[in-house]
């Protein structure tokens, strides 16, 4: 994602990033508003066949399995909220327990990785940010969607992922957040 610089006076000017937060397994990250292309609330547990929204499919990613995360640490079973994400003509879909909302924040506000993270990890997170009275970790989202197809229509395919009703758009998402409140 490149950040738009805009000029006002001498000072450059760069917009807040949106960032939508999730709990996954026992951890809270973050994803680029940016990438998400909305959210499907579901209990079915085919979801890792892939999803259909709009003739366009998103591969299923285990991104609780690839980043060593137990996704169910509460039990409660198959019941959350699939993201439907894209970069560049990468698209997938990300299984998460549950849905905060939409924060903004300056690109300051990112906080570096600290020096325990040496190794391949550096990849798949971009930096932290405090929310809440803890640390949710900002996702990469090329690396989320890393070995994903790129976007097909999903009529095309030999597998034929479940249809599932279209997604909620972020301007929904947080509305519903908000009103929760």
């Amino acid at each position: 994602m490149g950040l738009s610089v805009q000029k006002t006076g001498s000072a450059p000017v760069v917009p807040p990033l949106r960032l939508l937060l999730a709990t996954l397994g026992d951890r809270l990250v973050a994803f680029e508003a940016d990438a998400v292309r909305g959210s499907i609330e579901t209990e079915d547990p085919e979801w890792d066949k892939g999803v259909t929204a709009e003739g366009i499919l998103y591969e299923a990613v285990d991104l609780a399995n690839r980043l060593a995360l137990p996704f169910d640490p509460d039990g409660v079973g198959v019941k959350g909220s699939i993201l439907l994400l894209s970069q560049g003509v990468l698209r997938g879909c990300v299984r998460v327990a549950r849905l905060h909302g939409v924060a903004e924040c300056e690109p300051a506000q990112i906080l570096p990785l600290s020096p325990h993270f040496h190794g391949v990890e550096r990849q798949w997170y971009r930096g932290m940010i405090l929310f809440e009275h803890t640390v949710a970790m900002v996702l990469n989202a090329v690396w989320v969607l890393e070995g994903v197809r790129s976007g097909q229509d999903g009529a095309n395919l030999e597998r034929q992922p479940e249809v599932l009703p279209p997604s909620t758009t972020i301007a929904d998402l947080a509305l519903s957040k908000v009103q929760e409140c």
